[in-house]
């Protein structure tokens, strides 16, 4: 029997890591994919139109899976983690750098509404460049130490290891 320590986390943490690389797969080929009409068409009018349409899709997607890691998803962590000075700082990061995504990309899709009446790319290509690799180094963050944490919050009960549950 498997115990889970934190009622946000009831699912299998590798399946909920399983979800979380998913979420990242499908920002880097979103990524991918803007950046290939960015760099295609020199965002002249007609081609600025369909990096937009590509772009308010990217913006759905991006916008919740950042949803995703929220106000609870944090509270949980800190709660199972109560007590471990190191774990607490390293979710404070997170919350912090997460925070500082969710600006970034907020003001991004301000500066860049992707709507019918925005039809002129000024700095478009520049500044999606400059989120596309923040929101990478985030991606490697979460891969780095979101990760490692999230692969604790499993508590075996009668004797059984992590390793016993694959």
């Amino acid at each position: 029997m498997i115990k889970f320590r934190c009622e946000l986390f009831r699912e299998r943490e590798d399946d909920l890591i399983k979800k979380l690389k998913s979420g990242h797969q499908d920002i880097l080929n979103g990524l991918e994919d803007i950046e290939k009409g960015v760099r295609e068409g020199n965002l002249t009018k007609g081609s600025y139109a369909k990096v937009k349409a590509k772009a308010r899709v990217f913006q759905n997607k991006l916008l919740s899976y950042l949803g995703k890691q929220n106000f609870e998803f944090f509270q949980e962590l800190e709660l199972f983690f109560q007590g471990e000075h190191q774990e607490l700082k390293m979710i404070e990061f997170l919350k912090k750098d997460l925070n500082d995504t969710k600006v970034q990309v907020i003001t991004f899709f301000e500066l860049h509404p992707c709507d019918m009446g925005d039809v002129n790319p000024g700095n478009f290509s520049k500044d999606f460049f400059r989120l596309g690799r923040d929101l990478i180094v985030r991606i490697k963050v979460e891969e780095d130490y979101l990760f490692s944490l999230l692969e604790r919050l499993i508590v075996p009960v009668h004797g059984i290891s992590l390793s016993d549950i694959n």
